[in-house]
């Protein structure tokens, strides 16, 4: 009996020993996969492992029920552990939900199943569309541009480029703005659009050119400078117009004084 034991104590050691873990090398749990071509790779420990099936779903998508990517199978008689298919990912919707499984099998028809979740598939390249100024306008230093992204998976990155100049875009939704200053960029003509990028593609509007006249805050600050060197001067007028009218009164207070009194001697 106690041999008995022993031999099934070592047939259970020794199914421990070939215990499988398959892993799922690409793509990663919560990775970003693209493009026509993307290679879906696993590995597996399986004794005698004769092939892995790949599957792919996600809920938000039309392909809510596992769909078969393919399966590579070792036409070899040697072990082999690692397995690839080539996926195209443009067959699929965009979204950010998918989980991808890998199922391998031996010969004996053992099998390993390890699934990666959060996957975000993105081919739709990002729309950027340049709003204002129009081409070809003349702006002051001070001036808003903006621009619309259109892109489900924009992660926010925009930016504005003026001539060799690069600023970041404050976006809300799908609109994006930036205003420059009496300084930055400086007084010339340039040619600008927008960049834009949601990790995966990235997009550029139509280039579209502008006069930008950084004179435009100094020439406020002298108009205002005028205004006010005005009113002081319309003050000052007027302050020498009352005291001449004083004057005036009483000069002729006193010659009525004067020619009255006079008369009376």
């Amino acid at each position: 009996m106690k041999k008995l034991i022993g031999i099934m104590a070592f047939l259970v050691m020794m199914l421990v020993t070939v215990a499988s873990a398959a892993t799922l090398n690409t793509p990663a749990a919560s990775g970003t996969i693209s493009g026509s071509a993307y290679v879906l790779n696993a590995t597996t420990t399986l004794v005698n492992a004769r092939n892995c099936t790949f599957t792919a779903l996600s809920a938000s998508t039309a392909n809510s029920s596992a769909v078969t990517l393919g399966t590579y199978t070792n036409t070899s008689a040697g072990q082999l552990t690692n397995y690839t298919i080539v996926f195209d990912s443009t067959t699929f919707e965009d979204a950010a939900t998918y989980q991808f499984t890998a199922t391998c099998y031996n010969s004996s028809g053992d099998s390993e199943t390890v699934t990666n979740t959060g996957v975000v598939i993105d081919n739709t390249v990002p729309t950027s569309v340049s709003s204002s100024p129009a081409d070809e306008a003349e702006i002051g230093g001070t001036s808003t541009f903006t621009g619309t992204i259109i892109d489900a998976n924009t992660t926010g990155t925009v930016y504005l480029y003026i001539g060799n100049n690069i600023y970041p875009m404050t976006c809300t939704g799908a609109s994006c703005t930036y205003t420059t200053t009496e300084t930055d960029p400086s007084a010339g003509n340039y040619d600008w659009y927008i960049y834009s990028s949601d990790g995966t593609n990235t997009s550029s509007s139509t280039s579209r050119e502008v006069w930008i006249d950084t004179s435009s805050g100094n020439n406020q600050a002298l108009a205002a400078a005028v205004v006010e060197q005005t009113q002081q001067e319309q003050e000052q007028a007027e302050q020498v117009t009352t005291t001449r009218n004083l004057i005036i009164f009483a000069l002729i207070g006193f010659g009525v004084w004067y020619f009255g009194f006079r008369k009376k001697k």
